[in-house]
């Protein structure tokens, strides 16, 4: 049975459910229907994760032998780089390696609103942020799977430039995964924000097998997909950052930017920007 041949590690609230989606819409690349397998952190993570072993790892991936890459995505391999890279070096040991990034602020932000739309927390942000701020730093874990798998299997995009200028940011991003360049249309999915009606999310998202049934009759691969549509129509915009935050956490992160910049050669201009504030 089949592994796959390159793996989308992070960073969490960088777009990873967008990119998950449009490499699904490759001829030449095959993503696993389970985004965040997590398999090779599964047991370094408190939730209940849905593959358990290898074998099932592997069934996901089962006949696509045909495909030229085979892919999945897990953000927590990047939250757990020391760990988790030299597992999948273990198994798969030419995989690529592909990490999207997004400001840090901005990251975390949208990870706090994130929490707030799926009802986890109820604390303000300046709260979530002092807790949860050293999440975001992760210039070393970029830089233990350039150690562990060589600068040439290891990508580093920002979303940023996808935002300004997509069918640049495909080409780069086809061109090291070695396939085909066409063209892609994009839309944002899984954005974060507070959410419309609790019941919608209570009931009809997360609610009793029987009013998710109708659901079933989806293909698997584009299940997921129309979930996070459903819960972006019952999302409301984030309201803007309080100014005063935004800055002291630009400061905080700005040794961890400059990391990444040496790590990449470049940052995107908006990042090069607020770091000089």
């Amino acid at each position: 049975m089949l592994l796959p041949n390159f793996i989308v590690v992070g960073a969490a609230k960088s777009g990873t459910t967008s990119l998950w989606h449009y490499l699904m819409s490759h001829p030449e690349i095959f993503m696993s229907s389970i985004k965040e397998t997590n398999f090779f952190s599964n047991d370094l993570m408190t939730r209940n994760n849905p593959i358990k072993n290898l074998e099932q790892y592997k069934l996901l991936f089962n006949d696509k032998g045909g495909y030229k890459l085979r892919g999945e995505v897990s953000n927590s391999y990047l939250t757990f780089a020391k760990v988790v890279a030299p597992r999948i070096k273990e198994k798969i040991p030419e995989c690529l390696i592909l990490i999207i990034l997004r400001h840090p602020v901005d990251r975390l932000y949208s990870r706090y609103w994130h929490a707030v739309r799926d009802q986890y927390i109820k604390e303000t942000f300046s709260e979530f942020s002092k807790s949860f701020k050293e999440t975001e730093l992760i210039s070393d874990k970029i830089q233990i799977y350039i150690d562990t798998f060589g600068k040439s299997k290891v990508r580093v995009v920002f979303l940023e430039d996808f935002e300004k200028k997509s069918d640049i940011f495909f080409q780069s991003l086809f061109s090291f995964l070695d396939v085909e360049k066409i063209s892609i249309s994009s839309s944002r999915l899984n954005k974060s924000g507070s959410t419309k009606w609790k019941f919608f999310n209570d009931y009809i998202l997360n609610g009793p097998a029987i009013v998710r049934l109708p659901a079933k009759i989806l293909p698997t691969k584009y299940r997921a997909n129309f979930r996070e549509y459903i819960k972006m129509l019952n999302t409301v915009s984030k309201p803007k950052i309080d100014k005063n935050i935004e800055e002291d956490l630009s400061i905080f992160y700005k040794n961890d930017i400059n990391k990444i910049k040496d790590i990449t050669g470049r940052l995107p201009s908006s990042w090069i920007d607020r770091n000089l504030k």
